[in-house]
């Protein structure tokens, strides 16, 4: 996954201004994060694992807190019950919106989700607002926390 990623931001003239990384979930984050204090951060099929649920509450809360500008788009496929359930405690630490756009009834019938979060203390990001900071600033990217061993 991360070799797509990279390729897309390849493909897209972005290298400048977009990063991938794997991150472990509950580890301090990486120098080149704390340096960047990404506005934009992309997480895909996180809800996999139940009982690490709490270690990647507590990264993206790390990540929110380094930039007050900062937005989590994070989408998944519901397999389980739980996947939700993940969404419902976010809503406890975050401003949370699910997005939608022309193909949301395609994305509903193959159970894809996509939500935005925000810290509860910023207001909600309108669509001109998201735009602008799609193409201005820099992005993380992860999908899965790297195995512990």
């Amino acid at each position: 996954m991360l070799e797509l990623i990279r390729h897309n931001i390849q493909l897209n003239s972005l290298k400048s201004r977009a990063l991938s990384l794997e991150l472990n979930w509950g580890d301090p984050l990486p120098q080149v994060v704390l340096d960047q204090k990404p506005n934009v951060i992309i997480a895909a099929e996180c809800v996999y694992f139940e009982p690490a649920f709490p270690l990647l509450l507590q990264t993206l809360k790390d990540l929110l807190e380094l930039n007050s500008e900062a937005v989590v788009y994070f989408c998944f496929k519901k397999r389980r019950r739980a996947d939700m359930q993940f969404v419902k405690v976010a809503k406890k630490a975050f401003a949370v919106d699910e997005l939608f756009d022309e193909d949301r009834p395609v994305f509903s019938r193959q159970s894809l989700f996509l939500f935005s979060f925000r810290n509860k203390t910023h207001r909600k990001l309108d669509e001109s607002h998201v735009n602008m900071v799609v193409k201005r600033y820099h992005y993380v990217g992860w999908h899965m926390p790297i195995s512990r061993g």
